[in-house]
């Protein structure tokens, strides 16, 4: 399957485009790039296991597209961010390529659950004088920091259902990932803020990355997902 990125190809890239223009901006969401490493096509029957094959060969199964993406955060800013590395993806916006973008069936917002309460104070035995790996991620202007790969699932295909705004075979598509961190308390991250902002600025918050382009073929080849977690 072919997948792109459409803003830059790699992350050293993205770390070299040009610079924002004006220094006065300073304090500035990092912007975030998506690299999708691996791509697999799941098929789930009704009543059964994950099974192989291509698509059609499975009439009554739902398909998932399993991305294992990588995120790449830039600086834009002025100022130097300190990055809490934990972080979820709390959404995906899907939208078809060429569709009318006025038109709200045409773009499909998925929302995921937490999977865990903010912090309230961080452990015993950590450093909190300065922000420290791996729990934080310090980010100078215009510099990078890689996430590891982790997975997203997509839905592309459910016989069951017949909101046809979800049939997604045969389609090319953008993705756009809504990253959350958000894993400290509002009065955690407003102690630890204030005792790092010699050093820089204690980003929380959610961003949106950019988008990826991806074809999905009108009947995927099926994979082994019996090992893949579920989000």
């Amino acid at each position: 399957m072919h997948c792109k990125i459409v803003a830059a190809i790699s992350c050293l890239m993205f770390a070299g485009m040009q610079r924002v223009g004006k220094t006065e901006i300073g304090y500035e969401d990092p912007s975030v790039q998506v690299t999708v490493t691996k791509t697999t096509y799941c098929a789930d029957e009704p009543m059964g296991e994950p099974r192989f094959g291509s698509a059609k060969d499975h009439p009554h199964a739902a398909i998932t597209l399993r991305l294992r993406v990588r995120l790449c955060y830039r600086n834009v800013g002025t100022v130097s961010l300190i990055l809490p590395i934990y972080h979820e993806i709390s959404g995906l916006i899907v939208s078809r390529v060429g569709a009318d973008r006025k038109n709200g069936q045409n773009r499909r917002v998925i929302r995921f659950k937490p999977r865990r309460d903010p912090m309230d104070e961080l452990p015993e035995n950590l450093d909190t004088d300065v922000p420290v790996e791996p729990y934080f991620a310090f980010i100078p202007p215009n510099q990078v920091f890689n996430t590891y790969d982790e997975d997203v699932v997509l839905p592309v295909h459910n016989p069951r259902s017949a909101n046809k705004q979800f049939e997604l075979l045969g389609q090319k598509i953008h993705v756009q990932l809504k990253v959350s961190h958000s894993g400290l308390s509002p009065a955690l991250s407003r102690t630890l803020g204030a005792r790092w902002q010699k050093s820089g600025r204690l980003w929380i918050g959610r961003v949106l990355s950019q988008m990826i382009e991806i074809d999905i073929p009108v009947s995927p080849q099926i994979g082994d997902c019996s090992h893949d977690n579920e989000l």
